[in-house]
């Protein structure tokens, strides 16, 4: 198998650990009721207790950084964030069987028996875990591919040889850009700050470390800025070892301190909670709508001549171009360098067309996109690839819209941010948003956003 399929296989590592603490808990019970009563058959009602703890694992142990990303982390963290985590569970579980006022029919011993066998069984399966990853990313699995800029500096050098000599991290420096000629001894040389750009076009990189001393804060910016068109993570190490802070907050990796600057809110576990949410609501919703979907398919074969789908190349994740479908409200089906905005009476929409459009029911295809993992239910809407050429030069930031899969719906057409976008204040709310969104996601905020949509989201006055 090589390294770069087996690769792959890491980003399932959070789908897995998420069953696996499942799996521990249902163990854990097994094994303290077979300790505590000799028998490993559970009356129903220790069975329905038991489900519910499964099922409030689900939302609450993210809520304690439990599946964030631990590559350099300590071991010590992860354990008290576990222990954190199933405290609270069993301290919740405790609270509402004495609100409801049927403690008295679990037995007390197995419960502590329980949850003590629960934090057992998950350091044993995190310090396991730990050591497996650690070897193999020593044997050259699991590699992010990083780049340092700003190596002619202390930081710089240190950042360098720490990163270096901790094979087990598994970040592979591919090489350094500088400022000036100070090289870094056995460093591969990039080339100048400038070339990065150019670079990360080309070259297969992950992350972006910022090795700039604090007072070169106007060069850091220009690094971002050279960044801006990239959804590649950067991060920065702050030159804090001659510093004495009190209360600040950062990331360790093998000791360095790390801020990151931007990143996907995506990690694995997030990723497969939001395409369970895709699936699931875009199947359901599907099974609801598709008379309406042949009645409306009907209306637009009726109504005009052409086709009864319009489907036009927009960019989804990471910038890649996706294929988008809407019902066909125009005479007219653009998708190229140039395209028009629809625009209050535009002469190209269909009478039929517009009540599509004013009701937002011409994009009821893009469920279909959904379930195909093109599109989310919710995200930033995707622009078509024209549009998004033009304000990616524009607007700085607005690449980042892609660290995320576009959505049929948002937080930016909840807040009013829809139809034409005449004037470049209009788009920049919208993107400002976009990002709000990116920076806050949730689960439970994508449903508000669903049930706002519901109620709020269809027709607007803007939508033609």
């Amino acid at each position: 198998m090589g390294k770069d399929l087996f690769n792959d296989y890491f980003r399932f590592f959070g789908v897995v650990q998420r069953l696996l603490d499942l799996a521990i808990l249902l163990m854990a019970c097994l094994l303290s009721f077979w300790l505590y009563f000799h028998s490993i058959h559970l009356p129903d009602s220790y069975i329905r207790l038991l489900l519910m703890i499964l099922f409030l694992s689900v939302p609450l142990f993210p809520y304690f950084g439990l599946y964030r990303i631990w590559r350099g982390g300590s071991v010590f963290e992860e354990l008290k964030a576990y222990f954190l985590a199933v405290s609270a569970l069993f301290l919740t579980m405790a609270l509402l069987l004495f609100l409801l006022k049927i403690g008295s029919v679990y037995s007390r011993g197995w419960f502590i028996l329980w949850f003590g066998l629960s934090v057992a069984l998950a350091f044993a399966f995190r310090i396991l875990l730990r050591s497996t990853v650690r070897h193999l990313r020593c044997k050259g699995f699991n590699q992010k591919n990083i780049v340092l800029v700003g190596g002619d500096n202390a930081l710089g050098q240190r950042v360098f040889a720490t990163l270096s000599q901790a094979h087990w991290l598994g970040f592979d420096i591919k090489g350094v850009f500088y400022q000036t000629d100070v090289l870094i001894p056995d460093a591969v040389n990039l080339g100048k700050i400038e070339q990065l750009a150019a670079y990360l076009a080309r070259e297969k990189v992950d992350e972006v470390w910022i090795t700039l001393p604090l007072r070169q804060i106007e060069q850091v910016q220009k690094v971002l800025n050279l960044l801006q068109n990239s959804t590649v993570n950067v991060r920065l190490v702050p030159d804090i070892f001659s510093l004495s802070l009190i209360n600040h907050s950062m990331t360790e990796v093998a000791g360095l301190p790390v801020i990151s600057l931007s990143s996907s809110p995506m990690t694995t576990g997030n990723r497969l909670l939001k395409a369970i949410e895709d699936k699931l609501l875009a199947s359901l919703i599907l099974l609801l709508i598709w008379p309406v979907m042949l009645v409306l398919a009907i209306g637009v074969k009726l109504s005009s001549k052409g086709t009864i789908l319009f489907k036009q190349r927009r960019y989804g994740l990471s910038g890649r171009s996706v294929w988008v479908w809407k019902f066909r409200t125009m005479t007219v089906c653009e998708d190229g360098e140039c395209i028009k905005q629809a625009v209050k009476n535009d002469v190209r929409i269909t009478h039929f067309g517009a009540f599509l459009r004013r009701t937002s029911l011409d994009e009821l295809p893009q469920f279909i996109n959904v379930l195909q993992g093109q599109m989310s239910i919710v995200g930033p809407r995707p622009h078509a690839i024209v549009h998004n050429e033009q304000y990616r030069k524009q607007i700085p930031k607005y690449i980042l819209r892609h660290i995320v899969k576009p959505g049929i719906t948002g937080w930016a057409q909840i807040n009013g941010c829809r139809g034409e976008t005449d004037t470049l204040e209009k788009m920049e709310q919208r993107i400002a948003y976009d990002l709000y969104y990116i920076e806050n996601w949730s689960l439970l905020f994508d449903l508000k956003i669903i049930a706002l949509t519901v109620f709020k989201g269809f027709i607007h006055k803007n939508a033609y």
